[in-house]
């Protein structure tokens, strides 16, 4: 059982960041990357991360493509930048979250709907969300917020926050403070003005759908559950050279079997988790077929692996809130985003440096 978690199933204030990573790197003399900046800005300067907690095995970059895309990483960089979006939308707010139980982000939520600005939220019932997100819930509901419960019997598992229509960020962790400090997660800030019309019109089409999920709005780039599995198992099938992945599940028998046949093809093939014996099944499929599987301990002393990402070939990233699970992938309401090094080359690159220190920090998994 997890000790941690339950069962799985973005401007003032940024460019006071800003400024104050420049100018402790201009002390240090070091390059550090960006977390953050004012909204519609497209040329980001590079800026240091926030505070470093001590239950982690690495410190994480943080990192910029020139403007299409920001890379926010916990626990190093904190939640702030959440808060200073939800403050700095001046027209609309759209929340798609599996758990909302962060009293901060529900102040900012109201505040913004106080000042005139139309916040739409959609919240989890199914599995353990109804419970978790019932005080979120009504407290939304109280300030006048229109807030929704998704499809009761399928879980709303995506991460995502679009303000003005602009920009959205998509996560793979939710707005659970208690975890903030003590688990590995990501954000991406994504300007592409493609993606975040097609998140919003599933929005709307979810909004429309209450029994199930609305049909996705397909564009390049964006991976929408259900039925990602197949695309999921064939990046993996498409490497050549290398393929890293994390997360907080390894059971679809589909991904599984594709990590396996990349390793017996040559395929350098790491897996990175947080040790659970829920996995241990699939772990020996891939440890057979020559992948290597570095686990970190389920306790207070490391970080917890909830990151969703994986890499091919160095240069092909998946990240989001999809889990290498049969029913993340193929019946739940999930999105990640699926970028090229053309598109995102600075952020894969910090997304592997994490990576790489966090996997040399845990131990090879033995049966």
């Amino acid at each position: 059982m997890k000790k941690r978690r339950p069962a799985p199933k973005v401007a003032t204030s940024l460019l006071v960041a800003v400024v104050v990573g420049v100018v402790l790197a201009s002390l240090s003399g070091k390059s550090f990357d960006v977390f953050g900046q004012d909204i519609g800005v497209t040329a980001l300067p590079k800026v240091i991360t926030s505070k470093t907690p001590t239950a982690k095995p690495t410190v994480a970059p943080v990192a910029t493509d020139e403007g299409t895309y920001t890379l926010v990483q916990q626990p190093e960089s904190g939640y702030q930048f959440i808060y200073d979006m939800l403050d700095d939308a001046t027209s609309s707010i759209d929340v798609v979250i599996y758990q909302l139980a962060d009293d901060t982000a529900v102040s900012h939520l109201i505040a913004a709907h106080d000042r005139g600005v139309t916040v739409r939220v959609i919240l989890d019932k199914a599995w353990h969300g109804q419970q978790v997100n019932q005080p979120a819930y009504d407290e939304l509901q109280a300030a006048g917020i229109d807030v929704h419960w998704a499809a009761p019997g399928i879980i709303t598992h995506q991460k995502t926050i679009v303000i003005d229509g602009q920009v959205a960020a998509v996560g793979t962790g939710n707005l659970t403070a208690k975890y903030y400090d003590t688990t590995r997660d990501a954000w991406v800030i994504d300007r592409n003005a493609a993606h975040v019309a097609a998140i919003t019109a599933t929005f709307n089409a979810d909004l429309a759908s209450p029994d199930r999920p609305g049909t996705a709005t397909d564009t390049a780039g964006l991976l929408w559950s259900p039925h990602a599995e197949d695309e999921f198992a064939a990046t993996i099938d498409a490497a050549t050279t290398s393929v890293d992945f994390q997360g907080q599940e390894l059971k679809d028998t589909k991904v599984v079997e594709a990590l396996a046949h990349a390793a017996t093809r040559g395929v350098t093939c790491r897996v990175l988790m947080t040790r659970n014996a829920d996995w241990y099944a699939s772990y020996k499929v891939v440890t057979d077929a020559g992948c290597q599987v570095h686990v970190l301990p389920d306790s207070v002393s490391a970080v917890y692996i909830h990151e969703k990402t994986l890499v091919t070939d160095s240069d092909d990233l998946i990240i989001g809130s999809q889990n290498a699970g049969y029913y993340s992938l193929t019946r739940n309401r999930e999105l990640s985003l699926q970028l090229t090094d053309t598109d995102a080359k600075p952020l894969i690159d910090a997304i592997e440096q994490t990576y790489t220190g966090d996997y040399a920090t845990a131990e090879p998994w033995t049966p």
